[in-house]
């Protein structure tokens, strides 16, 4: 199941979506610190800094906010 995180802070529930067997695919968090912290945690994930600059969400089985 693919996972796209909101306001996604440090990935808390992305991570532990993802030890559940789940993959997070996309992120979006606008705090530089938190950034840091999901680049280093989740790296294959596309990480968006603000939720404006979204276009669309393709198809995902779980949104996180």
């Amino acid at each position: 199941m693919n996972v796209t995180g909101l306001f996604a802070g440090i990935g808390g529930i992305e991570h532990g979506l993802h030890s559940c067997g789940m993959r997070t695919t996309h992120l979006c968090e606008i705090l530089e610190e938190a950034q840091i912290v999901l680049k280093h945690k989740i790296p294959s994930a596309l990480l968006t800094e603000d939720i404006r600059n979204i276009q669309f969400i393709d198809e995902k089985d779980v949104i996180t906010a």
